[in-house]
Order: C-alpha cells, then structure tokens, then sequence
C-alpha cells in the first residue's frame, strides 16, 4: 500500500514538470526589429533633396528594407516610398517640394519578418 502511495505522489510531482517540459517555448528565436539607425538629410536643401539616412541591420540577418515619409511640418506624414533597399531616396519630378517651406520626415526600417523600428523624425527647409 505505500508503494502505491509513493507511485501516484512521484505522478501527481512529475505531471507539472512534464507539463512546463513541453511547452511549445522550445527556445526558438523570435524575430528581432532592425537595428535604430539616424536620418542625415536636415538644415536646407533644394526643392528635390535627397533623403539620407544611415543604414539598419537586421540583428537575426534578416534583409531590411525602408519605408519613407514626409510632410510639410505639422501636417501628417504621408508615405512618399516604401520598400527601399537603399539607404537614400531623391525626390523629383512630380514629387517636387515648394520653395522655403518647412518639412517633416521620417523612416521606416522593416523586415520580411515583421519587425519594424522608426527613426526620429527629422526636418529641413527647402530653398530655390
């Protein structure tokens, strides 16, 4: 009889510990977001700058790419480009901004993996 009892206390013991043991955290890594990373582009520029901004790594190597926004200050940014491989964009064409106005921007590091870091948002003025 007390080796009946031992047996199921040794079972009702073990069912936690088996239970935590199986769980479905099975130390898989999970995503980690771009790295921060700064924007360049500030002060005066043209009315067709080029946006800079340093490069983001993915810290689990996965490969980054950039969403950009801009607006005049104030005013909510408005995705100008999105998917970039490269760490730049110039604006041009259609896309020109107003003389000696002030602007707003910012960017978006992601991955194909759903991690996402924003940089600070930046500003710059633009001249003739």
């Amino acid at each position: 009889m007390i080796k009946k009892v031992i047996y199921v206390m040794l079972i009702l013991i073990s069912i936690p510990y088996l239970t935590y043991s199986c769980s479905n955290d099975d130390g898989e890594n999970k995503n980690q977001p771009p790295a921060s990373f700064n924007l360049i582009t500030s002060g005066t520029v043209t009315v067709t700058p080029n946006l800079i901004w340093t490069a983001s790594t993915g810290p689990d190597g996965d490969q980054v790419f950039y969403d950009v926004y801009l607006s005049e200050l104030d005013s909510n940014l408005i995705l100008l480009v999105n998917d970039l491989s490269s760490v730049n964009y110039q604006i041009s064409g259609n896309q020109t901004l107003e003389v000696n106005e002030n602007y707003q921007w910012q960017v978006i590091a992601k991955d194909n993996n759903g991690g996402e870091t924003s940089s600070e948002l930046g500003g710059f003025m633009t001249l003739n």
